[in-house]
């Protein structure tokens, strides 16, 4: 069978020879298939290349996305540590200021206000952040959540203390609330079981020690009666204090005991003694000490006033 053949001419505009150019049919379709599939795989190929472009180009966003959330979550961190730190300093006050009115301490439990475990929704960061900044992310919501819910305590526990001072003026005046020493003192010796400095054996020390020069005055931390104003083998030279409510306060090792009498009516702030190394001490000091209803109990949680002492 004779091969069909596809002539093309090609007619110059000057006078130069038409040009004849003979092509199988074979032949043409075989050159427009080698294009169609070289412009296919042109256009396969550059589609691929671009997307792989666009893939980078939103990788590299992502990563800077990310580098600018880690920034602001370790600034947002680190405010939330600095309000736990502030936190922490209301909760002692609260816990002072507890023991000042003689309302009942919660306990740690029950001021972290703690909730319960239900199963929650997916977060929206879900998948769209990296793992480690999903989990940072879940800390920081939780961290704030409970700093809020400890905040609102706080602030119940405030508002129940205020309306106790203002219905009960005599608790505020006869509960110990200063620091007893009229100047500087430094806290020497806490409450509780220590080594004792004279036999070295394990005991309890009912009360703390204030540290300071000698003749410092020493003053009365809550208003009431003088009841005991004498010498003792140990504490020396003393005097204590009847309050209201139960409470009585000791001062001990004082220079002497004449500058109040037994029977005596103080307020807070008057001056009962000064400072001195009588009894059984090794260096001048204050043994301050107070009870209730003949239970001792620890004097830094009736210190209110701060700005005098160095360590509270």
């Amino acid at each position: 069978m004779a091969r069909k053949f596809i002539t093309f001419m090609v007619i110059p505009h000057n006078e130069d020879r038409v040009r004849e150019v003979n092509c199988s049919r074979l032949m043409l379709y075989g050159s427009g298939a080698a294009i169609l599939v070289f412009l296919v795989s042109f256009v396969v190929l550059g589609y691929g290349f671009l997307a792989t472009l666009g893939v980078e180009t939103a990788h590299k966003a992502l990563a800077v996305e990310n580098a600018e959330l880690e920034t602001h979550l370790g600034r947002i961190q680190g405010s939330l540590t600095e309000l736990r730190g502030q936190i922490e300093d209301l909760t002692r006050s609260d816990r002072q200021m507890r023991a000042y009115t003689s309302l009942a301490e919660p306990g740690g439990e029950v001021r972290q206000m703690g909730v319960g475990g239900v199963e929650a929704p997916d977060a929206p960061w879900e998948n769209r952040v990296s793992l480690t900044n999903a989990i940072r992310l879940e800390e920081t919501y939780t961290d704030l959540d409970q700093l809020v819910r400890e905040a609102r305590f706080l602030e119940s526990s405030f508002d129940s203390i205020l309306a106790t001072l203002e219905r009960n003026e005599t608790i505020r005046l006869h509960t110990p609330s200063i620091f007893p020493v009229k100047g500087e003192g430094w806290p020497s010796s806490s409450f509780g079981y220590r080594q004792d400095p004279f036999t070295g054996q394990r005991s309890f020390h009912n009360g703390m020690d204030i540290a300071g020069r000698n003749g410092t005055p020493i003053v009365a931390a809550a208003d009431g009666v003088v009841d005991q104003a004498r010498y003792d083998r140990r504490l020396g030279h003393y005097v204590s204090i009847a309050h209201e409510g139960g409470i009585r306060t000791v001062y001990g090792h004082l220079i002497g005991h004449k500058d109040v009498k037994k029977g005596q009516r103080v307020v807070r702030g008057d001056v009962i003694g000064r400072m001195g190394k009588s009894g059984r001490t090794t260096a001048t000091h204050l043994h301050y000490g107070i009870s209730i209803n003949g239970r001792a109990v620890d004097p830094s949680r009736y210190i209110l006033d701060t700005r005098r002492t160095r360590v509270f």
